[in-house]
Order: C-alpha cells, then sequence, then structure tokens
C-alpha cells in the first residue's frame, strides 16, 4: 500500500491534482516468506490488515457507495477515471461498479 499510495501521490502531483485514500484493504498480501495470503485465508483474518473491508460487489445500501457520493458532492469532479465493470480482475470490477453506484446516489 505505501508503493501505491507513493505513486499516487507522485502522479496526482504532475497532474496538479490531491489525491484522496479510502484506505480500502486489499485482497492479497504477502506478509512471511513472500507467500501470497488471500482475504478469505485464515491468516489474513488473524492479521486484520488496517481500513475499510476490502471493495465488494457494491450495492446501493454499501455504505462505500455513501462515502464515494459524499466526495462526488463535495469535489464535484468534471472528471473521474476509475476501473471498467468489464475488467478481468475482480477487484476493478467492483471498483468501478461501486463508483457507477456513487455517482447514481450522488446524482439522485
Amino acid at each position: 500500500m505505501e508503493i501505491r499510495s507513493k505513486e499516487a501521490v507522485d502522479a496526482a502531483a504532475i497532474l496538479g491534482a490531491k489525491p484522496i485514500f479510502l484506505n480500502f484493504r486489499e485482497t492479497v498480501f504477502w506478509p512471511v516468506a513472500r507467500e501470497m495470503t488471500y482475504i478469505r485465508d485464515f491468516f489474513f483474518q488473524q492479521y486484520n490488515p488496517p481500513g475499510r473491508n476490502a471493495v465488494s460487489i457494491s450495492t446501493r445500501f454499501d455504505d462505500a457507495v455513501d462515502v464515494v457520493a459524499a466526495l462526488l458532492n463535495e469535489y464535484r469532479p468534471e472528471i473521474v477515471i476509475t476501473h471498467v465493470t468489464g475488467a478481468d480482475n475482480h477487484d476493478h470490477v467492483n471498483t468501478g461498479y461501486l463508483v457507477y453506484q456513487a455517482f447514481k446516489r450522488a446524482m439522485g
């Protein structure tokens, strides 16, 4: 997360933008001996990494949608760059759908 956060800050500086981090958990991490651990694994649950729950398929009742909708209402961006809902990676699909749901809420 540290590397991705720094990359986002650096990219935002180039664009003259300010990144806002929502601190969703990763669904995979490499804790010990570089062994891949998935979000549903016992070790992942014991580690209990900090942050919001991982992005899942968002519904209109999801509190993550409220958070993103509030940001859209507060900043009223002209452009939002997110993942497409037809991506290969399930995290990307879920994020794209979350933003879609948030836009619907922010506009309604």
